[in-house]
């Protein structure tokens, strides 16, 4: 229980700074999402409370269809740990748009952001930046359908400066995603609503392509983006759109569009051609389907690429996207998948032999090599290994044997229920006092208990054991833990416990029975959930 009104009912998610509940609200019955803020926050920190009361406020004022809404905020626990209720939302992240079903059409993708844009604006009016704009922050509801729309994630804390958030969360980490960060926040901190602009253009580009204009490692990442070095489509370069696209995305903040709703009048005067342009990643999907012949099943009208919808779907089928952040909906129906090159006609390239003058430069390579060795050997007073005919068989096999096909030498990878742990891999016997506790293995449940949990060397897995009636039990193992009696703690049978319990610092810890023969060491953790400061 939150705060004496908020049941927490299911596990939604982690980021960064925040933990993210499925709860309901006991008076009226409603469901919200539950975000809780993974702070090292003391009550001696007043200044930090006064200002997330203040910024929550603001963003509580932002009323628009693309913003997810916050119902309420307060602080829980005896660290007074800040909270957001916000709508619960069903649909996916544009995240997984993109990375299960490919890239949008810019008809498609304009459509979804000009709204988006209008939203942000609002927040921008009110003096709000988000600084943490990504995929995986913009949702989208009813998917495929003509009532899907894209709404804005984390606009909760959105002015809390990041040196406090450093400080209060003890990482000592700039607050944002690298692959999306702007120049002027990376070098000097400045937030201004053009650092907004910067990462919705990327985000649009990506969503397009299918393909980040920034890639690699956070140090790669930070070059690029001050360099300039920006991997985007080349139609997004040229001409009226290329203007668009290269003011929004300028290294200098001050050359930016000042504000997302001047990004957005941008756009729509160049509509008419971004709308008539190609889909951008067509060609490429069409290759890698030649490649690995991994062509889907096609019951639907021939298309050649997945088209802007707006009719009816043609059947319901299941939505396997996470349930996030808005009440009282239902899945929508959803539109099946149309393959992305099964129609494509490719003209058949000519037929001709192997050029096999690589493979025996190749093998003369390995002779020379092995006669390098064996020289050595010889020089050295030893002798050389002897050279087995099986090897000679081979190489000449090598050079006689005709190149495979292509599509035939890509490897599938290994479905998640055909691979098997190592036999170097521990496993881990948790057991719960009253057992049949349901156990969630990074967030995704995994069964009851007693349950037997599999750690690969180096891995740390996170569990979550939850109850009716019992408190929440959250630790983390790896593979030098031991196996686990937890003796879970009821909650107060009378009333709901007036506060959540932090995920290290427990009131009432749990008690964990060792097995006779070693003693075990308590080694919980939990982490937080990704913020817009």
């Amino acid at each position: 229980m939150v705060d004496g009104r908020y049941e927490i009912t299911g596990l939604l998610g982690q980021g960064g700074f925040a933990t993210v509940f499925r709860a309901r609200h006991v008076h009226i019955g409603s469901e919200v999402a539950l975000k809780i803020l993974d702070l090292k926050l003391g009550k001696t920190e007043k200044e930090f409370v006064e200002r997330f009361i203040r910024e929550a406020q603001i963003a509580s004022r932002i009323k628009h269809p693309n913003v997810v809404n916050i119902y309420d905020f307060g602080f829980a626990g005896s660290q007074d740990r800040p909270y957001i209720a916000m709508e619960l939302l069903v649909g996916h992240e544009l995240s997984d748009e993109i990375q299960e079903r490919g890239p949008l059409t810019p008809k498609r993708a304009l459509k979804l952001f000009l709204p988006a844009l209008e939203a942000l604006q609002q927040g921008h009016e009110l003096g709000i930046v988000h600084k943490d704009l990504k995929p995986a922050n913009l949702y989208i509801t009813n998917p495929e359908s003509p009532q899907e729309i894209l709404k804005i994630l984390d606009f909760g804390v959105a002015r809390i400066d990041a040196a406090d958030m450093a400080k209060l969360t003890g990482t000592g980490e700039i607050l944002g995603t690298p692959n999306y960060l702007a120049p002027e926040y990376i070098q000097q901190q400045i937030v201004t609503p053009a650092l907004d602009v910067y990462q919705m253009a990327l985000i649009l580009a990506e969503a397009i392509s299918g393909e980040r204009a920034v890639s690699g490692n956070p140090y790669t990442a930070v070059m690029l983006h001050c360099s300039g070095q920006l991997q985007i489509p080349e139609v997004l370069k040229r001409g009226a759109i290329g203007d668009i696209f290269n003011r929004a995305l300028s290294i200098n903040h001050l050359q930016r569009y000042p504000n997302a709703g001047a990004f957005a009048a941008g756009l729509k005067s160049v509509a008419s051609s971004f709308n008539a342009l190609s889909p951008i990643a067509n060609h490429v999907m069409a290759a890698a389907a030649v490649v690995t012949g991994n062509f889907p099943a096609d019951n639907t009208t021939p298309s050649a690429f997945r088209p802007d919808y707006y009719g009816e779907s043609d059947g319901p089928t299941e939505d396997n996207a996470v349930v996030k952040a808005a009440a009282s909906q239902t899945p929508s129906a959803r539109m099946p998948v149309r393959p992305l090159a099964a129609h494509i006609p490719l003209p058949e390239p000519p037929v001709e032999k192997p050029n096999r003058l690589p493979l025996l430069l190749a093998v003369g390579a390995l002779l020379v090599l092995a006669l390098c060795i064996a020289a050595f050997f010889l020089l050295s007073g030893g002798e050389a290994p002897p050279v087995k005919e099986a090897q000679a068989a081979k190489a000449a096999e090598v050079v006689a044997k005709p190149i495979a096909p292509l599509e035939k030498v890509v490897d599938k990878p290994k479905k998640k229920e055909e691979m098997t742990f190592e036999s170097v891999s521990t496993s881990v016997e948790v057991q719960t006092i009253p057992p049949g506790a349901q156990v969630y293995i990074d967030f995704e449940e995994a069964g009851t208990t007693p349950y037997t949990v599999e750690v690969l060397p180096g891995e740390e897995v996170r569990l979550s054991i939850m109850l009716e009636g019992y408190d929440l039990f959250e630790v983390t193992l790896d593979e030098s833990s031991k196996p686990l009696v937890i003796d879970l703690v009821p909650s107060p049978p009378d009333q709901p416990p007036a506060e959540l319990k932090p995920p290290v610092a427990n009131k009432r810890p749990p008690k964990v029975k060792q097995p006779t023969t070693e003693p075990e060491k308590d080694d919980g953790s939990m982490s937080g959930y990704s913020i817009a400061p």
